[in-house]
């Protein structure tokens, strides 16, 4: 149990942190266009511009399992002050790219931290801990859809791009008394496992699903927008969609952790297959139709597992880990080669576009993708704990 006057500074820090992992990266999907217009950039630099997170989150996450977690938290929330600084200095692509993957970096270190940090201090209150820091994630989702268009409707895109300085800066601030005692120049020990996880089938069915999770999640912020223009609708109709949908992805990234937790025996594998043919047939609608309400349907049903998927994932992390040494190791394996995987999707989504001058075939991808998303999920879910 956390000191009394801490628990809550806790809980505060946990949701604060996580509101700074999505919204700089998802505020550049319903303004996509006018990211390419302002920057002079095809749509596979654009779609590049979401990978480049991903491998970021892919490369460094092998690092930050060895960091302290407030250490760790700390280099998070300055890379991501500092990424944010550069990215919106409007001196041109460069700054723009460059910025983007310092801000990568940063949400990296926190995606590895916080479920190691969360595991240390809530194991009696895990699946509900889980739950919270993915509704979290999903509000910071959010966030990066609702605002972005309207701030670069009311100033130039530079100084909207900077307006996430609010968000991480007020993290930083809230961050400080966390800091006492010298929490932050603590050491943190680390136990080794003799099992090397890249030899584990559970390490590596947690890493597919925790890859065809990040492949399907990324292309769904960078391109979902574009995907409903392209039927004929304005930017601010496809921004209403993207909203749309992380407004029911919200409650689902808070409930389908707990009713996973619940469920037993073949329930699960139903209930989780039920999940990823929500994609499927999302996708398959989105591909096929272009009325309005055939559309609103299929938001709804990619909606679910968006919101849903990805705090089974961090779940999955928890359970089929034996303590907190091992949780470390395979959520640094998990995330590390997971991002990599996904960060191909939305560069090759926008590689299709450049060369077939269509999206329809990046919708199709997401179909495959979804399937290997439930044969990854089934085996995932099929493995013993390491």
């Amino acid at each position: 149990m956390l000191k009394k006057h801490y628990y809550f500074l806790t809980i505060t820090l946990i949701v604060l942190v996580a509101l700074n992992l999505r919204a700089p990266i998802t505020s550049i999907g319903p303004i996509a266009d006018i990211v390419r217009g302002y920057y002079d950039i095809s749509s596979s630099s654009l779609g590049l511009l979401t990978s480049l997170p991903l491998l970021a989150f892919g490369i460094f996450s092998f690092f930050a399992m060895y960091l302290q977690p407030i250490f760790g938290l700390l280099i998070a929330l300055v890379s991501i002050i500092i990424g944010e600084i550069i990215r919106s200095s409007g001196i041109g692509s460069i700054s723009l790219f460059l910025g983007t993957i310092i801000i990568g970096f940063g949400i990296a270190i926190g995606n590895v931290i916080l479920p190691i940090f969360i595991k240390s201090k809530f194991q009696r209150n895990l699946s509900k801990m889980m739950s919270l820091y993915s509704f979290s994630i999903n509000i910071s989702g959010l966030l990066g859809v609702l605002v972005a268009l309207p701030l670069t409707l009311f100033m130039p895109l530079p100084y909207a791009l900077a307006s996430w300085l609010v968000l991480s800066i007020t993290t930083l601030f809230v961050f400080v008394p966390y800091t006492k005692n010298k929490r932050i120049f603590r050491k943190r020990k680390i136990v080794f496992s003799a099992k090397n996880l890249f030899i584990s089938k559970t390490a590596w069915s947690v890493t597919l699903f925790m890859g065809f999770q990040c492949s399907i999640a990324y292309c769904i912020l960078a391109w979902f927008p574009t995907f409903i223009m392209q039927k004929g609708y304005s930017i601010e109709s496809s921004s209403h969609f993207a909203l749309f949908l992380q407004i029911i992805a919200l409650p689902a990234s808070f409930v389908c952790p707990i009713l996973l937790a619940r469920f037993v025996g073949c329930l699960r594998s139903i209930y989780m297959a039920s999940l990823c043919c929500f994609y499927m047939v999302g996708f398959g609608m989105v591909y096929l139709f272009d009325t309005m309400w055939l559309l609103v349907i299929a938001t709804i049903m990619i909606a679910v597992p968006f919101g849903g998927v990805f705090g089974i994932v961090l779940l999955f992390i928890s359970q089929k880990s034996l303590n907190v040494a091992s949780a470390s190791r395979l959520s640094a394996m998990s995330q590390g080669v997971g991002y990599l995987i996904g960060s191909v999707g939305p560069y090759l989504i926008g590689k299709l576009n450049d060369v077939f001058c269509r999206y329809d075939y990046g919708i199709l991808l997401l179909v495959v993708y979804s399937i290997l998303l439930l044969v990854a999920s089934n085996l995932a879910h099929k493995a013993k704990p390491i």
